[in-house]
């Protein structure tokens, strides 16, 4: 078997274990073992790129064909990360995590061509399923991995339970919206009855799944990003065929106003204890922000060093308490802010934080340049599948202004995965309609 086909393989087993891996390990059941696989496949990359150099086979390290921009950009962050972990000392392991980041996002693009992009798409959704059915099971009471230690308290907040196959519902719920513009996006496109039940069912199954858990750091960015789905979908003609059918439009925008009034009036009627519960989840996330804030004051241009926020916050977080005393006293030290960028920000600081932010400027440009070029209309099912990996990929970006996802396996592989996806079907030639036939 070649290095290419190895390196395919470790690719795919990657998308399939580390979103629903399950090794019991210490308080964290999951987090630690799935950061292992994540790092695991990375250095299999690089040892088979070693490999076929000794054997001499014609199949070097992944080819940048067409993104050498964002390798650049992303070298760029990961040496000055590296830079601030010489100068600062810190988490090598966390440097470590970034470069390897690349490494994985360089292979997924060697290895997803846009002939066979939807089948790993497919590949991935199946994932997705079996968090989906576990989290509405756990909703219900049942969990053959979990035995709650408060009963009482989940029977009452039965949201806190849902989580799949990952550490919490915080994890779980951004996972699982990542997929739903994708569902969205095939809705609109379809033009038989068939088709378009089957992708209806798809998406209230996984908004179903998502609202369980009732967790408003994947809630807002996938209402976002579909809310600007609709508009697109609404002005401009996302496939051959002209745009969805106008009881399609009629339908989504009845039920996008139904679903506002219906959240809004379901958070007015929140009981007390509710609302107690996330003034002090809002309260810890601002000090966590206010820490990031003073570590990058401190050390503004290369930061503090990676991984200084969990190893310093409790410092940070008794001056921030100066300035405004918490509603209660933590109960446990946080492993992450609460927000990826200003976290970056603190850590790394501006050498690491412009290259990133650049990088996701970047993509921001060519992800609207490819939906809005009308001349450009991919074949089906590369049509549906590049506005639900461009939203895919966008849920879990916004989301790490409430959450840590890029320090979280899973969430890194699912923000990958949608990048390369979307990438692979901007960038290179399209091929011929036949190829999908």
């Amino acid at each position: 078997m070649t290095a290419t086909r190895l390196r395919e393989w470790l690719l795919k087993g990657l998308l399939l274990a580390v979103p629903i891996a399950y090794v019991p390990w210490a308080d964290e059941p999951y987090r630690a073992f799935r950061e292992e696989l994540f790092q695991l496949a990375g250095a299999g990359v690089l040892l088979l790129w070693l490999y076929a150099r000794i054997t001499r086979q014609n199949e070097g390290f992944p080819s940048p064909r067409g993104i050498i921009t964002d390798v650049i950009l992303f070298v760029c962050g990961a040496a000055a990360l590296f830079l601030s972990l010489a100068l600062n000392g810190g988490s090598l392991s966390a440097a470590i995590n970034v470069a390897l980041g690349g490494v994985l996002f360089l292979a997924l693009y060697n290895a997803i061509r846009a002939e066979t992009a939807f089948e790993w798409t497919k590949l991935f959704i199946f994932t997705a399923v079996l968090n989906g059915i576990l989290g509405i099971v756990q909703f219900f009471g049942y969990d053959p991995f979990f035995q709650s230690l408060d009963p009482a308290f989940h029977n009452v907040y039965r949201r806190y339970l849902v989580a799949g196959f990952m550490d919490s519902p915080n994890m779980l719920a951004p996972f699982l919206a990542s997929f739903a513009p994708l569902a969205f996006s095939f809705f609109m496109h379809e033009t038989t009855r068939n088709k378009t039940i089957a992708w209806t069912l798809r998406g209230i199954f996984l908004l179903t799944a998502v609202s369980l858990t009732q967790n408003l750091g994947a809630l807002l960015p996938l209402g976002a990003v579909l809310g600007v789905m609709l508009l697109y979908f609404t002005f401009r003609r996302p496939s051959a065929g002209g745009k969805p059918a106008g009881y399609k439009l009629a339908a989504t925008w009845g039920i996008a106003l139904l679903v506002i009034a219906v959240a809004a009036t379901a958070y007015a009627r929140q009981d007390d204890t509710t609302r107690l519960l996330k003034r002090h989840s809002m309260d810890e996330r601002r000090m966590q922000n206010e820490a990031c804030l003073m570590m990058f004051q401190g050390t503004p241009v290369i930061g503090k060093g990676p991984g200084f926020f969990y190893a310093h916050f409790e410092e940070y977080r008794r001056a921030v308490w100066f300035d405004g005393p918490p509603l209660r006293l933590p109960d446990r030290p946080a492993h992450q802010a609460h927000n990826d960028y200003l976290q970056l920000l603190a850590e790394g600081g501006l050498l690491a934080a412009i290259p990133f932010g650049c990088l996701l400027l970047f993509w921001m440009y060519q992800h609207g340049v490819a939906l809005l070029r009308p001349e450009r209309l991919l074949p089906y099912p590369l049509g549906p599948l590049l506005p639900g990996a461009i939203g895919g990929f966008w849920v879990i970006a916004l989301n790490g202004l409430g959450n840590f996802p890029f320090h979280i396996a899973p969430l890194v592989v699912t923000a990958l995965f949608w990048a390369v996806v979307a990438a692979a079907l901007i960038k290179p030639p399209l091929p011929s309609q036949s190829s999908f036939e």
